[in-house]
């Protein structure tokens, strides 16, 4: 995602950053945007429901009562 120079301005004024100067504004662009390539590598866990734990049932194994 390409952030725009509105939604760079709007997020940096949320942050108390509403005098920043337009190099420091599209500074805060390319850090965004390489934030957002960095963030899209990270692996993302499975859901709990397609684990294999959730499945798992031990032969002999005492169950614990649920509440």
């Amino acid at each position: 995602m390409s952030w725009t120079h509105d939604e760079i301005r709007a997020m940096a004024a949320r942050l108390g950053l509403a005098d920043l100067d337009a190099a420091a504004l599209e500074r805060l662009r390319a850090q965004t945007e390489s934030l957002e390539q960095t963030v899209a590598r990270i692996p993302r866990w499975r859901a709990k429901e397609v684990e294999p734990a959730a499945i798992l049932a031990i032969p002999g194994a005492r169950r614990c009562p649920t509440a």
